[in-house]
């Protein structure tokens, strides 16, 4: 019995013996290293949405002739057509 008792005295010796060699003291913070929250920073403005732009009826109506042209194969015609389209409303989509 006393070599298990002296068993589990070694044991518990070398337990901690290894934990106080792992364990570190608690660093204590002063106010000044403290981390400190950071300021609020103002939100940008929010950009306006771009109003939405209403296609050019005459450019319309000559892409929809195009497109008619186009699917009876007459082909110099509907190019001709969208060519003015471009002319009209060189920005439309």
């Amino acid at each position: 019995m006393l070599r298990v008792s002296f068993r589990h005295v070694i044991t518990s010796a070398l337990m901690l013996a290894l934990v106080a060699c792992t364990s570190s003291p608690p660093v204590a913070t002063s106010p000044s290293t403290a981390p400190v929250a950071p300021a609020a920073l103002p939100m940008p403005p929010v950009p306006e949405a771009a109003p939405v732009r209403q296609p050019n009826p005459a450019a319309a109506a000559l892409i929809a002739q195009a497109e008619s042209h186009r699917s009876r194969a007459d082909f110099a015609t509907a190019s001709s057509l969208l060519e003015r389209a471009v002319r009209i409303a060189p920005t439309e989509p």
